[in-house]
Formats: structure tokens, C-alpha cells, sequence
């Protein structure tokens, strides 16, 4: 649904997108309505997008050119330019672009060109997107967590951050929450409610969660 304002998209319910090639805490897909998009990837410029829950509705400012760095930035790692290409990632990540955020942060988890592996600089980055109300973002965090990468490790943490992705429709922030109940690790233990979030996992397509079934004794 969009409003009569050229500058104002009223967005009815989030879509998600394809999650970048270079994810290393698997991320199934980004989040929409956060200030770069995510439905197939951020694309809004100098618009402030709208988004609409059941209850309420959150305006989120974008910035102007973020799209357009983000894919320069894009196109600079491509060709191999890693200090251009880096540069312009960091310049639309600060504008407020989520994919350029999680790009971000998927570059620093690994060694590269143009880049040092930097764990405290791709949980910086990876919570920005977290915090900016992205799935995939807050999917990584709980992973940073769950693991002890580049923050102390913390169960408690974890589950904090997969729930959250878990609640916007991420089938794997929902399996790793399943695995917490499992095993009690940060939340009391309840097999039932392991088994009721490795179905939701099941039903979203995440192969793992139908092996986990049986393997939890769940009926």
C-alpha cells in the first residue's frame, strides 16, 4: 500500500531477501522494513519508508545515496579494488543501509584482500544491522554470542538474539533456538518446546530441523 507523498511508502508487511554469498554464521535471509530494504535488497533513496504491524506503524528515516555506495562498494570488490570497495561499504553502511552493514560484517569474519579478520569489527557491524530491526543481523549476533566470537560467550545472549530473529521468520535463528531448549543451555531445558520450534524450523524448509526430530524424540 503506498501513500499520495512522493516521499512516503507505506509498506504493509516485510519481505525477505536472499542472504549475501558470504555469510559465515549462515544467515537464510535479511529482514525488509529496516532502512535499506531487504526485499531484495535495500533500494529506497531520500524516502522515508513506513512500516506497518497489526498494531502499529514505525517510520524509518533512509538515507539518500546508501543504495548507490553500497552497490559501487559492491562492484569495487568485484573488480578487485578492496580499499575502494571497503571504503564505499562502510560510508553506505553508516548512511544506515543494512545490506552494506552485513556486507560489513561478512568481510571481517574472514581474511581477505584489502581487509584484516577483525571478530570485534564484524560483531560491530553485524549488531548495527541487528539493532537496525534486521533478521539476518540479529541471526549473526546470536551466533557471535553462542560461539565467544569477538564478545565473551554467552547462552543467555544467544537466545536473546536468535528469539528475536526467530520472531521476524529466520528458519535457522529458530533452530538454533530449538537447539537452547534442547539442551538447556541459557533457558531452562523443555524438550517440548525444543520440539515445537524444530517443527516451526521443519516448516520453513530447514533441512536439519527434520533430522533434529528424531534425534529429540519428538512426536
Amino acid at each position: 500500500m503506498y501513500s499520495s507523498s512522493p516521499n512516503v511508502v507505506m509498506m504493509s508487511t516485510c519481505t525477505p531477501a536472499r542472504a549475501g554469498s558470504r555469510a559465515i554464521i549462515s544467515a537464510d535471509c535479511a529482514t525488509a522494513a529496516t532502512m535499506g530494504q531487504l526485499a531484495t535488497h535495500k533500494d529506497k533513496a531520500k524516502s522515508r519508508s513506513m512500516r506497518l504491524t497489526a498494531h502499529t506503524e514505525v517510520l524509518v528515516e533512509v538515507k539518500p545515496q546508501a543504495l548507490d555506495l553500497y552497490r559501487a562498494g559492491e562492484a569495487k570488490l568485484h573488480a578487485g579494488q578492496f580499499a575502494e570497495g571497503l571504503a564505499l561499504l562502510r560510508r553506505a553502511g553508516d548512511l544506515g543501509d543494512a545490506q552494506a552493514m552485513l556486507a560489513l560484517g561478512e568481510i571481517y569474519s574472514q581474511d581477505g584482500e584489502g581487509h584484516i579478520y577483525d571478530e570485534k569489527e564484524a560483531m560491530r557491524w553485524y549488531r548495527k544491522a541487528a539493532e537496525a530491526g534486521n533478521r539476518e543481523g540479529m541471526l549473526n549476533v546470536g551466533g557471535f554470542y553462542d560461539a565467544g566470537i569477538g564478545v565473551p560467550e554467552s547462552d543467555e545472549l544467544a537466545v536473546e538474539w536468535y528469539r528475536k530473529a526467530s520472531k521476524l521468520g529466520s528458519p535457522q535463528a529458530t533452530y538454533d533456538l530449538a537447539r537452547k531448549y534442547e539442551s538447556g543451555r541459557g533457558v531452562p531445558r523443555d524438550l517440548a518446546k525444543a520440539c515445537e520450534l524444530y517443527q516451526r524450523a521443519a516448516r520453513m524448509g530447514y533441512a536439519e530441523a527434520d533430522s533434529r526430530l528424531a534425534h529429540a524424540g519428538c512426536k
